[in-house]
């Protein structure tokens, strides 16, 4: 376990400059776990000082699961979360508390979110009310749309599996990373082909693959990177806002002058 976020966070409990919303990123799915549901407990907890304190009611109602205004939002299994769903919470998030001064919110698979499911938590994240709080677990920061990125506050958790996660990017991702950055336009034009052929999900997830590569790269060559980042996504985010494949093809392999 990453000892770090835990008194960092609990710095800021104390001095109350928590942000709304939290993506916490790195390390093994069950760290983040972990320390999604102690950052809940903090919410709800009614100790006056170190919370969560781990012995009032709020505190014991966290630890075994059934305290109202914690919920965990989550797809079916091996599914994404649905728009339909984030709707609900959507909603949800401007119904008072029932019992604590705050309502959490956590998704525990934030990486298997859908694109229009993101798009549909925007506006809450922006302008929800005071008391929501939200938690997304991610196995990286760029399995999510940089909009909702930029309405969250990224903690990256220290741990095996984020240092080695170079290792899940997919050779065709890694090589069409390479051909972004240095290929001539037409090997560009004709790497672009095949991605024609897939449907949204594995376009949003290779091209999730691609912005890992190219962020590998960022500190050797970051003049040429950055851009290409800043345009993939603008590109993701696209996708949900129901932009053809094709057109968003046509987009990623026409080089900006």
């Amino acid at each position: 376990m990453d000892a770090e976020p835990y008194r960092t966070l609990r710095r800021r409990l104390a001095a109350g400059t928590l942000s709304h919303a939290f993506l916490l990123c790195g390390g093994a799915w069950e760290d983040r776990l972990q320390l999604a549901n102690w950052l809940a407990a903090a919410r709800v907890c009614t100790a006056p000082e170190d919370v969560p304190c781990g012995h009032c009611a709020a505190c014991r109602k966290a630890a075994e699961g059934i305290h109202p205004d914690i919920m965990t939002v989550d797809g079916e299994p091996g599914k994404s979360m649905t728009a339909a769903q984030a709707r609900e919470v959507r909603a949800d998030a401007f119904i008072l508390p029932n019992e604590a001064r705050r309502k959490v919110y956590l998704f525990p698979h934030a990486d298997l979110m859908n694109l229009t499911a993101q798009n549909a938590l925007l506006k809450v994240l922006e302008e929800g009310p005071p008391y929501a709080f939200f938690l997304f677990l991610s196995e990286s920061r760029e399995k999510l749309l940089p909009t909702v990125q930029s309405r969250c506050e990224s903690i990256l958790l220290s741990g095996e599996r984020e240092e080695t996660r170079s290792g899940n990017i997919t050779a065709e991702a890694d090589s069409f990373a390479d051909k972004l950055l240095w290929a001539d336009p037409l090997s560009l034009l004709e790497a672009g082909v095949p991605l024609e052929k897939m449907d949204r999900d594995e376009f949003d997830g290779f091209l999730g693959g691609v912005m890992e590569a190219l962020s590998n790269r960022l500190p050797e060559h970051p003049a040429q990177v950055l851009p290409l980042l800043e345009k993939l996504g603008k590109i993701r985010a696209a996708l949900g806002f129901y932009v053809g494949v094709g057109h968003l093809t046509g987009w990623l392999v026409v080089r900006d002058v």
